[in-house]
């Protein structure tokens, strides 16, 4: 049995997508922000960083329970532990790993700083803000890129990598205001993996 403990963001939105995908029993701990959940003594032992998803899995890789946080660490751990949702050649495992590096250090970064920013003082911050939003588009240039000429990111088969990549495109962009018309490739992908049954799911846990 996995235990999730999750809240309604983008991160936590593909742990309980990729649990649904690959078709795990599990039971939901939501984690309220405003109540101090994050940095109670009980979550704290299983994520000392403080930050969801985290999951602990009862039968972990040595048969004990296992604590593990960071939701790319738990799309990978998950696709491994069930041999699903993995790339099947060594060129598309490489494919998956590139574009999780990308959207971890990149994408997901990007947003994250414009939103910060905007949040702070957007006026104060214009500079910054210009700079991660052009940076933001030279990889969402890539990604439709990418797109035009694979139906998923690691290439014919839907992979960890894309629950990964959704709730950046369609949870986090339009938070921000900003929108695919640019992209079609990306908004393509994007209506493909939205209409997924275990991605709608997935989607609804945290909420």
């Amino acid at each position: 049995m996995i235990t999730l403990y999750t809240a309604p963001t983008g991160n936590g939105y593909r742990a309980s997508i990729m649990l649904e995908e690959v078709g795990l029993p599990y039971d939901v701990r939501r984690l309220d922000f405003a109540s101090g959940d994050f940095q109670s003594e009980a979550f704290l032992k299983v994520n000392p960083c403080g930050q969801i998803p985290a999951i602990i899995d009862s039968e972990g890789p040595e048969g004990g329970p296992y604590a593990l946080a960071e939701s790319l660490a738990i799309l990978q751990y998950l696709a491994e532990k069930t041999g699903k949702l993995l790339p099947a050649t060594a060129m598309e495992r490489a494919e998956a790993a590139r574009w999780a590096f990308i959207i971890a250090s990149g994408i997901g970064a990007e947003l994250f700083s414009v939103f910060m920013m905007r949040r702070l003082d957007a006026a104060a911050h214009a500079p910054m803000i210009e700079k991660a939003s052009a940076d933001l588009a030279r990889h969402l240039k890539a990604m439709d890129a990418r797109l035009v000429s694979s139906t998923y990111l690691a290439g014919e088969t839907f992979t960890y990598v894309d629950i990964a990549a959704i709730t950046c495109i369609a949870q986090t962009m339009p938070v921000l205001g900003l929108g695919l018309e640019a992209y079609p490739a990306i908004s393509r992908w994007r209506d493909a993996v939205l209409a997924r049954p275990a991605v709608q799911r997935g989607w609804a846990v945290p909420a």
